[in-house]
């Protein structure tokens, strides 16, 4: 039954849905103090989001990592 009530059913049509995803980026920066990682970031980001828009960084952590050598 279609939605007037007689006669075939209706197509299915095609309908728009919106998905989101998170997904998780480690980058190792080589910086002289945090405000620099963080401009390098905000670099990386900004060529990441001009080559893919979908796609939006956003910084969760900024922490000096232990270097073993």
């Amino acid at each position: 039954m279609n939605r007037y009530g007689r006669g075939r059913p209706v197509v299915k049509t095609r309908r728009p849905y919106y998905a989101r995803a998170d997904c998780r980026a480690g980058l190792t920066l080589w910086a002289r103090d945090p405000e620099d990682a963080e401009t390098q970031f905000q670099e990386f980001a900004a060529q990441v989001e001009d080559r893919f828009p979908e796609i939006v960084l956003e910084l969760r952590e900024l922490r000096e990592e232990d270097v073993l050598f």
